[in-house]
């Protein structure tokens, strides 16, 4: 697999275009086509002037996503381009070339920006003292509300939903590394949180499906978050636990029983 694009591209890159809108917000398309339009739609009321939306499509087809970008009117706010199906974060990597504005977020397929709170956050961006601005996110399931998650700087997992992150941060550190397939930006996150400035918006600017790419019974994703755990130093066996054992007796009884059971668990585990 290829590996990420350096710190020197990602500096050649990013703002070279002469403007620099406050937020870029970069949208990844890999294989969630059919969540595409609603993460779109949640998009429609982003003034151009502060606010910088670069698609990038890794499906197969570019067709259908540009045919719905125009559908829904937003060619006039989105930056499009189309990257060879290699992955998730070569798609987002794509996208941090091509961004120019002064802070990063991204929202992947199926992921919704929760109306008016974009207001909320710019005000928080052009006050930060901060490198990282961390949001809490509204965690669905079934389409249905479950609670609201907000990582503290200690969380071993930050929702990539909750995350805002200077540009610069990635001009100094390079992007996302490809080699993994779920995880890349969680190990990121590890690079940078003792490195940089964090401070905290207590305010759901996102919705994040609990039954999104990461929570597949694939024994490749639950190594990467094995991987992750470990850089933590979490102990084998609750590492086991928590990154083989759980997810999966989750996803069985989720995917043959009920997903009412899973919700009703984590809506009392995790719920405010």
């Amino acid at each position: 697999m290829s590996s990420a694009p350096t710190t020197e591209t990602v500096q050649n890159r990013m703002g070279d275009e002469g403007r620099n809108p406050m937020l870029s917000i970069i949208v990844c398309l890999y294989s969630n086509y059919g969540q595409f339009e609603s993460t779109l739609k949640s998009l429609r009321a982003l003034p151009k002037d502060s606010f910088e939306v670069v698609v990038s499509d890794s499906s197969s087809d570019s067709a259908p996503t540009q045919r719905l970008i125009a559908e829904i009117n937003l060619e006039a706010q989105v930056e499009y381009l189309w990257e060879e199906p290699r992955g998730v974060y070569p798609a987002i990597n794509a996208g941090l070339k091509k961004a120019t504005g002064k802070w990063i977020y991204v929202l992947h397929s199926g992921d919704r920006l929760i109306e008016g709170s974009l207001s909320v956050l710019m005000s928080e961006l052009q006050a930060a003292q901060t490198e990282i601005v961390l949001c809490k996110t509204l965690c669905m399931g079934n389409n249905k509300p479950l609670f609201k998650s907000h990582a503290s700087k200690d969380s071993i997992f930050w929702p990539h939903q909750g995350v805002v992150v200077r540009a610069d941060v990635h001009r100094k550190l390079g992007a996302y590394d490809e080699r993994y397939q779920i995880v890349a930006d969680q190990i990121f996150f590890h690079a940078i949180r003792d490195c940089y400035k964090v401070s905290f918006l207590p305010l759901a600017i996102a919705e994040y499906d609990l039954r999104g790419l990461s929570s597949r019974i694939d024994l490749r994703v639950r190594k990467e978050f094995w991987l992750v755990r470990k850089l933590y130093g979490v102990d084998p066996v609750t590492n086991f636990i928590w990154s083989y054992a759980r997810p999966i007796i989750r996803g069985l009884i989720d995917r043959y029983l009920s997903p009412r059971l899973v919700d009703m668990y984590l809506k009392r585990k995790y719920g405010e």
